[in-house]
């Protein structure tokens, strides 16, 4: 009687090279990189939604609209408040900015000495839509802010359309 094994046979060695092991790169999907961006992410989101609720947000970007269907109230007369928030989605604005310019760049290193996979490739991506987002969430808040400062507002257009360049 002949026996014949399942890891003998040639379907099963094709099959075995399809399922090859995803390496680990901690440069673009470590603990660390993905706990930052969504960290920062849901904390930009969870301002800009408290800010709504609360009436922190600049004069003129709370509509008729937003009041009647989410609840949103008017801003209230507290400018520290205004201030803080402002200073807060600056803050993790230029983080997410910064942040996703930088993992862009370790990906793109890594392209050119062949050591970036597709799987990573794809995590890479999805950082910077999600760095995407977070800046385009904060740009209306900081709208007023930026047109009084042109120096900052060049050179975040400037960082902005670097990291659009490379998304």
């Amino acid at each position: 009687m002949i026996r014949l094994h399942v890891y003998d046979s040639p379907a099963h060695k094709v099959v075995s090279k399809c399922y090859s092991r995803i390496e680990p790169n901690p440069d673009i999907s470590g603990l660390g990189v993905v706990v930052a961006f969504l960290l920062s992410a849901y904390l930009v989101l969870a301002l800009i939604l408290g800010a709504y609720c609360f009436g922190a947000l600049p004069k003129g970007l709370v509509r008729r609209a937003d009041r009647q269907l989410f609840f949103a109230r008017r801003p209230e007369p507290d400018e520290r408040w205004q201030r803080i928030f402002e200073e807060v989605v600056l803050m993790f604005s230029d983080q997410q900015l910064l942040a996703g310019i930088s993992v862009l760049i370790a990906a793109y290193v890594q392209v050119v000495n062949a050591d970036l996979g597709a799987h990573h490739w794809n995590s890479v991506v999805y950082l910077a839509w999600l760095s995407s987002t977070v800046r385009l969430m904060s740009l209306p808040v900081l709208r007023e802010r930026l047109k009084r400062n042109k120096l900052a507002l060049t050179v975040r257009i400037c960082a902005i359309m670097l990291g659009v360049g490379y998304d």
